[in-house]
């Protein structure tokens, strides 16, 4: 992600609530400041604001995406415990709101989870709301894999559009010190021993491991996101 609010009055922005100011060494947690930058300090900022009282699964942040909306949503309750891959389901909080099912891509530093979710989330409905999420499952089919990874090579296959939607789930991945590419079916490299990440329809998925080579000996994780 990048900075939405550079100089802007609303600086920090949530990336501050995410552990990922671009600028901003104290707010990705580090100890020494090591910035350059000349406007009022936005970690003085961040510690000058009131006290974050808001609940459990409040909506910090709404991003519409291709075909998809991505959601920042403060941790805590069922949503502490949740790996990649962990499917909720939720009510717009308005009367009558219909349910919304979302899976969560990583969690923050901060506390945080992003979730995606292919069903439409209104941002004037959501933002700054206190959703109620239930976990009804995991969508990744070897999710424990992903969930033990660390240090280890992870390729991540998808084609376009999906592709750029699993960006928060790879900077997870990398967070944990994993080495972690976005890959074309049509075109990728791994090691024989590597984790492989496939994401797309059924029929996309399988001819992604009929493409595999005879060598290969690593681990698969699946997520099959239509018919």
């Amino acid at each position: 992600m990048e900075c939405e609010e550079l100089a802007a009055e609303r600086c920090p922005c949530t990336l501050a609530e995410t552990a990922e100011c671009t600028y901003c060494t104290h707010l990705r947690g580090e100890t020494v400041c090591d910035c350059d930058w000349q406007g009022r300090c936005a970690f003085e900022r961040y510690q000058w604001r009131d006290g974050d009282d808001r609940p459990p699964g409040t909506v910090v942040a709404v991003r519409p995406l291709a075909g998809a909306t991505g959601l920042i949503v403060k941790g805590g309750g069922i949503l502490a415990a949740a790996t990649a891959g962990t499917t909720v389901k939720f009510r717009l909080p308005v009367p009558g709101g219909r349910n919304i099912g979302a899976v969560v891509l990583r969690s923050y530093p901060s506390g945080q989870v992003y979730l995606l979710s292919f069903d439409p989330c209104p941002a004037d409905l959501l933002l700054g709301q206190a959703i109620k999420p239930a976990p009804v499952g995991n969508a990744f089919a070897g999710h424990e894999t992903l969930a033990a990874a660390a240090g280890r090579q992870i390729v991540i296959l998808a084609s376009a559009p999906l592709a750029a939607l699993l960006a928060p789930l790879a900077d997870g991945l990398r967070a944990r010190g994993s080495r972690v590419t976005l890959a074309s079916p049509a075109d990728w490299t791994a090691d024989n021993d590597a984790i492989l990440f496939a994401a797309g329809r059924e029929n996309e998925i399988k001819r992604m491991a009929t493409g595999l080579p005879p060598s290969f000996r690593g681990r698969i994780v699946t997520w099959v996101t239509g018919e």
